[in-house]
């Protein structure tokens, strides 16, 4: 039973409330705050933070539902993870204008769920962070990436791919992670997986070339240059008619871009919109996630009506190497082995850090369960994720079947047609234009017009913004802090600077 504790006062709540938001300090963008009740905290953080986004935490899914509409964004324990709730709803730039602020009288009657939300704004804290230093110490790398498949891809596939293989009926499709529990399904049920549609994540790729599987559709979203590593097997003569889709960010092999077909995804941003507008694509919509399976299993929960067959989405440590097998990791720990320096050491190293998988563990659970109930998980003694179900491999062949699938399979596949659009040299001089008229912008002073307006229109992005999160996000994140300020004009430059140098080196690197 809930205690009897004021969660206002009785005499004067709104004045409580103005002195609480008067112990606020600095200029927040963002306040978020854990169950403030009746919302009498609302108008009176409006009233002095005229221009910040209020978030609320509630701590349940009944009480004070009609104040709900007085907050920007509201969390209840119904609406899902919290910490994805938070990442989905701070900008990476805005985390150090953020407060998290507690009302301390629901603490004292919810002091479970309190700590438990508490947690979970720790760790959305942490994933922001962690994304910050990620995109710090990349960005160039992916605006680069952005760039090369813009211009060297040569045989695009247009975004009706899903459909020309008539999965918008309830087909059944499979997925392949690399997972280590990909192994035995793909051993013993590589037949029936033939049969109907099926995809694969990147790293999966050599498990799946050994079996002698024919792949429809791989997906890589990987930004690095590890991803020319995986993705190097698609010139294997077998994945001839594999198609890859992949996001304009990710690293993709020029052979790769030239030979293969290529189906572009987009997150949405301003700046990938603008090249797809310039090239005269339109790209297959994608969400972004810290996990290439995530990606992939969104896009086929968006694509397709049918179930979504699983293997290989482990999301656990294992007891030898995390990966299936052959893994191209494990080809290159093979390579570098020795009597004094055994394989066995590289798998238990791999083993010891899992908060990467904890966190993806968390993004597979919080899938709702009108979308989790099309996945199904192959294999035995698997953990439990979500509302996620897992079947063994022989449920598996008896929902597929085999030749009757396949049979079908062979009837409604077709050659993905490729667009026919510009040359290389017209798209180098396309995206040249692109970076020439950003420089011009910059100079005019109309570039940091744009910034200043998509700072406070928050949920505005533009080219402009995103041009400088990949270039110079520490240097952006500074000027969104100081602008306004005596510090603006000198961080401006050097923000201004690092932009204009990396669009020159570009614009060099485009002549013909």
């Amino acid at each position: 039973m809930i205690k009897q504790v004021k969660l206002h006062s009785s005499y004067n709540p709104q004045k409580e409330a103005e002195r609480f938001s008067d112990t606020i300090q600095g200029s927040p963008k963002i306040i978020v705050i854990t169950e403030p009740g009746e919302s009498y905290l609302a108008s009176a953080l409006r009233k002095k933070f005229t221009k910040a986004k209020l978030i609320a935490m509630r701590y349940t899914d009944n009480y004070f539902l009609d104040s709900d509409k007085l907050w920007d964004r509201v969390w209840r324990p119904a609406s899902g993870n919290p910490s994805f709730f938070l990442v989905n709803n701070i900008p990476d730039e805005f985390l150090s204008s953020t407060l998290f602020l507690p009302w301390k009288p629901a603490e004292k009657v919810w002091p479970d769920s309190a700590s438990w939300v508490w947690k979970e704004i720790s760790e959305a804290v942490k994933i922001i962070q962690s994304v910050i230093a990620t995109r710090s110490f990349f960005g160039k790398r992916w605006l680069k990436n952005m760039g090369d498949n813009f211009i060297y891809s040569e045989r695009i596939v247009n975004r009706d791919f899903f459909q020309e293989r008539n999965l918008g009926h309830e087909v059944p499709c499979f997925f392949a992670g690399a997972g280590p529990s990909l192994d035995e399904v793909l051993d013993n049920y590589s037949e029936n997986i033939n049969g109907i549609f099926n995809m694969a994540a990147a790293s999966a790729l050599p498990a799946v070339l050994s079996r002698n599987m024919r792949l429809d559709l791989c997906i890589s979203t990987d930004g690095g240059f590890w991803a020319a590593n995986h993705l190097k097997y698609l010139n294997d003569k077998r994945f001839k008619e594999t198609a890859l889709a992949f996001p304009l960010e990710a690293k993709i092999p020029y052979h790769i871009l030239k030979n293969n077909n290529s189906l572009f995804l987009s997150y949405g941003s301003a700046l990938e919109s603008l090249f797809f507008a310039s090239l005269g694509i339109e790209p297959l919509p994608a969400k972004r996630n810290g996990t290439v399976s995530g990606t992939a299993i969104e896009l086929l929960l968006d694509n397709t009506r049918g179930k979504i067959f699983i293997a290989g989405l482990d999301l656990k440590e294992s007891k030898g190497f995390s990966h299936c097998s052959p893994h191209e990791s494990q080809k290159q720990k093979e390579i570098k082995a020795s009597r004094l320096d055994p394989v066995s050491n590289f798998a238990a190293i791999s083993n010891f850090d899992l908060r990467s998988l904890k966190t993806y563990e968390k993004w597979f659970s919080r899938l709702p369960k009108p979308r989790a109930e099309r996945l199904f998980r192959i294999g035995q003694n698997l953990s439990p994720i979500g509302n996620i179900k897992s079947i063994d491999g022989e449920d598996f062949k008896a929902q597929v079947g085999t030749q009757e699938n396949a049979n079908k399979k062979n009837i409604q596949a077709k050659q993905s047609k490729t667009l026919r659009f510009k040359s290389l040299n017209e798209k180098k001089a396309l995206l040249s234009e692109i970076y020439q008229n950003i420089k011009e912008e910059i100079k005019t002073e109309t570039f940091f017009d744009k910034i200043k307006i998509s700072a406070k229109e928050k949920e505005l992005n533009s080219p402009q913004k995103e041009l400088c999160e990949f270039i110079s996000f520490q240097n952006y994140m500074i000027f969104l802090k100081e602008k306004d300020t005596c510090n603006e004009a000198e961080i401006k430059l050097k923000l201004e600077n690092e932009i204009s140098s990396f669009l020159e080196n570009q614009i060099r690197r485009l002549k013909p």
